[in-house]
């Protein structure tokens, strides 16, 4: 071991006994006197002591944690000994909301020639900007006293350590020829690894509404086997939405930002409406209603701004075409409905932008049901024009 002691001195510098913490212990319930006044004092102090732990730790889980991986290789030479040293550090940490010091415990172990050592560590640092973990000490024990920090080994307030703060950060060190002055000169590389999740939130957001524009037109009665004066004729298209996407947002530098958004529901139905019913309906299709469809399991962009949600929804604008006759019976000697009881009539009703302005919606970021509508019923002129959105939000997670 007197080999692996000198080896340990190149790798973290001397021992240091005045360094070495101290570990508090449990006073004796035994001296505890056990009379009434101070049985309630006690119970007091507990509950008290109960409510703090309470609510530290539910501080804590509001707040992120991180675990930091520390991988040496590394081999110090001497005239007497070369020592070849692999080691792992992991440390816990919990990060600040926004800047701030961080600091962490873990352990170590570490495998030299012919020797094996373990035990506590602790780093030390600052995030910054919200994005670097910056470390500046870290620190080692073996059997209760602390190993001297020595860079480029471990971070220290000369030589710091930068790491990417996110999944998968990392820095990596190399060095040659360290600790010359203490003729046994070392060579390897530090690798600083980051694991991690990113605060998220997941929302499961449903879209719902109809778009349905009825043409308003004058006819006379007899010539469409219908009465004896004019009436009013309203025909139109509508379409039936319903859609859903899981949006998934993540908070860089401070703030929430739309990360990805996946449509896990897609359909739309469509029907031809005519107020009275004249046409019977032979034929209906509809153009564009599969692209509407076909969105499921496609991404979704957006955006989020101020505690405001906007979703991109693509301009798909569905057609429906079809061919009717003329339904009622004419009256004898009305040639113009008797023509076209013979006719075959071609009609058409488009969706012309029932997704555009879903997309106009700006929603806030809050579970619940918020509607919004376009209704020119009262003021109808040559058409009547209805779009009804319902955006259903939930957070999953």
């Amino acid at each position: 071991m007197k080999k692996g002691s000198e080896a340990v001195k190149g790798f973290q510098g001397a021992l240091n006994d005045k360094a070495s913490p101290a570990y508090p212990g449990n006073e004796s319930l035994s001296s505890v006197r056990f009379d009434m006044k101070k049985f309630f004092f006690s119970i007091s102090h507990l509950v008290l002591i109960c409510l703090l732990i309470s609510s530290v730790l539910s501080a804590g889980e509001a707040n992120r944690s991180a675990t930091l991986v520390v991988d040496r290789d590394e081999t110090c030479s001497s005239q007497a000994f070369t020592d070849h040293m692999i080691s792992t550090d992991t440390v816990t940490f919990v990060l600040p909301e926004t800047d701030g010091p961080v600091s962490g415990n873990g352990q170590y172990r570490l495998k030299g020639s012919g020797y094996s050592l373990s035990g506590p560590s602790r780093y030390r640092g600052r995030v910054v900007d919200e994005e670097t973990l910056v470390l500046s000490y870290g620190q080692w024990w073996y059997k209760g006293k602390a190993m001297t920090p020595a860079a480029p080994e471990m971070p220290t307030e000369a030589r710091t350590v930068s790491i990417p703060l996110e999944p998968g950060g990392e820095k990596v060190i190399r060095f040659t020829n360290a600790h010359a002055d203490l003729k046994s000169p070392c060579s390897g590389t530090v690798i600083y690894r980051l694991k991690m999740e990113r605060e998220t939130q997941v929302w499961n957001i449903v879209l719902t509404g109809s778009y349905h524009v009825e043409h308003l037109t004058a006819l006379w009665g007899p010539e469409f086997a219908f009465g004896k004066d004019y009436f009013q004729y309203a025909s139109g298209a509508v379409f039936h939405y319903n859609l859903a996407v899981q949006v998934v947002l993540t908070k860089k530098k401070g703030r929430l930002v739309y990360t990805s958004g996946r449509v896990q529901k897609a359909q739309v139905k469509f029907e031809y409406r005519q107020t009275p019913e004249l046409y019977s309906v032979q034929s209906l299709v509809c153009r564009g209603c599969d692209a509407v469809n076909r969105l499921k399991g496609r991404s979704l962009s957006g955006s989020l701004s101020k505690g405001t949600l906007s979703l991109s929804w693509p301009d798909i604008r569905p057609l429906v075409e079809g061919r009717s006759r003329l339904a009622g019976q004419c009256d004898p000697g009305q040639t113009i409905c008797a023509k076209r009881k013979k006719e075959e009539l071609a009609f058409s009703g488009q969706d012309d932008g029932f997704l555009m302005r879903a997309a106009g919606h700006v929603l806030a970021l809050r579970p619940g049901v918020q509607s919004f509508k376009i209704d020119s019923s009262d003021n109808p002129g040559a058409a009547i024009l209805r779009i009804y959105h319902d955006y259903r939000l939930e957070r999953v997670k």
